[in-house]
C-alpha cells in the first residue's frame, strides 16, 4: 500500500511539472499570456460545450490588457497565440501569408467533410486552389456592391424578429439555427443568383426548401434568447 501510495505520488508530481513546463511556454518567450487550467489551459469552457469556440476565444481577447497587441493562451496544453493589433494582423494574413496560410480550424479527418472544404479548414494545396476561386469573386469593389445587398437582406430578419412571438415572461426564445439557415438562404438567392427571397415571412417558397434539405439537415444547435 505505500509503495502503491507513493507512485501516486510520483505520479502526480511529474504532470506537475510536466503541467508547469508546458503552460509556461509563452513565459519562457516572454510573450505575455493567461494564466490556464492544469487540464484544459484556457479552454475549459469550450472543450466541456459549455460555450462556443468562437464566443470564447472573444472572452479571451477581452481577459487580456485594453493595449496588448496579442496575447499568449493555451487550448490544452497547445500553445496558441491570439493576435489583438490589426496590424500584426495583416502584417500575418498579408505579408508573411506564405509562412501561415494553413488553418487548424479541424483535423485531416472530418466528419463533415463537406463543410470543412472551405478556407478556414483546408491546408495546401487545397487551399491554395480554393483560394484562387474565391478571390476574384471577392474583391473589393463586388465586396462593395455585395454589402447593400446583405443590409437589405438583414431588414426582413430584424422585422421577423421584432415580430417574435414572446413567452410568459417576455423573452423570445428563436431557433438560432433556423435564423441562420433563412437568412443564408436569401443571401444566397440574391448575390450568387440574382432572386429576391424572403425566407423569414415566405418559408415555404421552393427555393429555400430545397437550399434548406440540400444542406442543413444532419445538425443539431441550441436555442438563443432574444429579447
Amino acid at each position: 500500500m505505500l509503495t502503491s501510495f507513493a507512485l501516486i505520488i510520483i505520479v502526480i508530481t511529474l504532470f506537475w511539472i510536466y503541467d508547469r513546463y508546458k503552460l509556461s511556454y509563452w513565459k519562457r518567450r516572454g510573450v505575455e499570456s493567461l494564466t490556464g487550467d492544469l487540464i484544459f489551459g484556457n479552454f475549459k469552457n469550450a472543450a466541456l460545450f459549455r460555450s462556443a469556440p468562437g464566443w470564447h476565444i472573444g472572452q479571451l481577447h477581452k481577459a487580456a490588457r485594453t493595449d496588448a497587441p496579442f496575447i499568449g493562451f493555451y487550448i490544452f496544453h497547445k500553445p496558441c497565440l491570439l493576435l489583438r493589433d490589426p496590424d500584426i494582423i495583416k502584417q500575418f494574413m498579408i505579408r508573411d501569408f506564405d509562412n501561415f496560410r494553413d488553418r487548424h480550424f479541424g483535423g485531416s479527418n472530418q466528419k463533415d467533410s463537406i463543410g470543412m472544404k472551405n478556407l478556414f479548414g483546408l491546408k495546401n494545396p487545397a487551399s491554395k486552389y480554393v483560394r484562387t476561386k474565391i478571390t476574384p469573386t471577392l474583391n473589393r469593389s463586388k465586396l462593395k456592391k455585395m454589402f447593400p445587398l446583405m443590409t437589405e437582406i438583414g431588414e426582413p430578419m430584424m422585422d421577423y424578429l421584432k415580430n417574435y412571438p414572446e413567452d410568459r415572461d417576455g423573452v423570445k426564445l428563436v431557433d438560432a439555427q433556423e435564423l441562420n439557415y433563412k437568412y443564408t438562404t436569401d443571401l444566397i438567392a440574391s448575390i450568387a443568383f440574382g432572386t429576391k427571397m424572403d425566407s423569414f415571412h415566405y418559408p415555404n417558397e421552393e427555393f429555400s426548401t430545397k437550399g434548406t434539405c440540400f444542406g442543413f439537415n444532419a445538425c443539431t444547435y441550441k436555442l438563443y434568447t432574444y429579447k
